[in-house]
């Protein structure tokens, strides 16, 4: 058993962000930013990698970073986490300009972002009008609510990308496959992870299944938004004019 520790950058839009600017694509990514420890660490991480940060909202109060401690053991993973200002960023913090000059956006996150998350449709219809396509992870919800109002964002999004089990929480469907079959009817291109299993993506009546890649795992926390990025340089660099 590893008994090292690390401290590296974490969060879903953070390492997505991250790996699609080292795969080359030009990259922007709005947050705050609390003066500590770990904002220091993540936004460092992002700045090497090239993401523009220029659009980082800093805060000055006593908010903190957010943080998770991860305790590995043989066959699980326990996670604790410290959400700090993750629920904080607000219709106002967005520079809608900044955002509406790009030509994809991508939301992590959905029900973690507790003060965005009523403005999540107009942001969505405004950046529709500005001729951007758009993408959304939900992630997970911890406090398992699953709140139905996630349905009324899909109107807007091009390409929702879950994990099987959230597919199966959203949905209130303990069948993976009835679960995919059902959420797909609401976005044109929905991409489920499955860990192992490799990913499955459904366009309308069209299902293509990709198996994983054999490799040695020594941590698959991140690895979900490590894939989004992948699949989001190809998704650009194919579908966008």
């Amino acid at each position: 058993m590893r008994t090292d520790r690390q401290s590296t950058l974490g969060g879903s839009p953070a390492i997505t962000a991250r790996n699609l600017a080292a795969l080359g694509s030009r990259t922007g990514f709005i947050t705050l930013a609390s003066d500590d420890l770990f904002g220091s660490i993540c936004y460092h991480d992002l700045m090497a990698a090239g993401v523009d940060l220029s659009h980082v909202i800093s805060r000055t109060d006593d908010s903190r970073t957010g943080v998770s401690e991860l305790l590995p053991h043989p066959d699980s993973r326990r996670t604790l986490t410290y959400p700090g200002n993750t629920a904080d960023l607000q219709w106002e913090d967005l520079d809608l300009e900044y955002l509406a000059s790009a030509r994809h956006f991508h939301l992590s996150s959905y029900f973690l972002q507790k003060a965005l998350r009523k403005d999540v449709p107009r942001l969505f219809a405004h950046l529709k009008r500005a001729g951007l396509t758009i993408s959304v992870d939900p992630n997970d919800d911890p406090l398992g609510q699953w709140d139905d109002s996630f349905f009324k964002i899909l109107k807007y999004v091009d390409l929702l990308m879950p994990n099987e089990r959230e597919a199966c929480e959203m949905m209130r469907e303990g069948d993976p496959e009835a679960a995919m079959c059902k959420l797909a009817r609401f976005v044109p291109l929905l991409v489920v992870k499955r860990g192992v299993r490799g990913a499955v993506a459904i366009r309308g009546n069209e299902t293509t299944d990709s198996d994983s890649i054999d490799v040695q795992t020594v941590d698959a926390v991140g690895a979900g938004d490590s894939f989004n990025a992948g699949f989001l340089f190809r998704f650009h660099s194919k579908m966008v004019p």
